[in-house]
């Protein structure tokens, strides 16, 4: 659980609230009701809350952080979130071209003389195979024929559920 410090005025989390520290004391009223501000503004933020409030998400692994920390890492993970949605999306585009252009791939990958049969050793299935990309357009995998292969609609099915090789 992150406990976030504002210099030495305050630290503060969901599950905690508010502590301030006897440094307070020696400043302003006006700057520390700008730090108890600053805190409580920052109370709701979901990853602070999942953090503290549940031990899970990219905050859950610090104990302690400075706020200026605290909020790079916020930027750092909200970068991050958009890269994965971004790639969410651009894989989404990407096979939607590639349903658009399988006819075509089929046969190249036939004319090749990739046989038409299951591709896992033992398999003997021969009807309503699916083009597998041996490595997944959602890692970067191409339609190149040496990234495909014919896989019977149970072993394509199985392979989601596998990690990365």
């Amino acid at each position: 659980m992150p406990l976030i410090h504002i210099g030495k005025l305050l630290s503060f989390a969901p599950n905690v609230g508010v502590l301030v520290h006897e440094e307070a004391l020696d400043v302003s009223a006006e700057e520390l009701f700008q730090a108890i501000h600053t805190a409580h503004s920052q109370m709701n933020n979901q990853h602070l809350c999942d953090a503290c409030c549940g031990g899970m998400g990219p905050l859950a692994k610090y104990r302690e952080l400075q706020y200026e920390d605290y909020l790079r890492l916020l930027e750092e993970i909200k970068a991050a979130e958009a890269g994965a949605k971004a790639r969410k999306r651009h894989t989404r585009i990407r096979r939607t071209e590639f349903n658009s252009k399988r006819s075509h791939l089929v046969l190249a990958m036939l004319d090749a003389g990739i046989p038409h049969v299951c591709a896992i050793p033992g398999c003997e299935v021969l009807d309503r195979l699916t083009v597998d990309h041996i490595k997944p357009l959602s890692r970067g995998g191409r339609d190149e024929l040496s990234n495909l292969r014919f896989l019977c609609q149970q072993h394509n099915s199985l392979k989601r559920d596998l990690p990365e090789p």
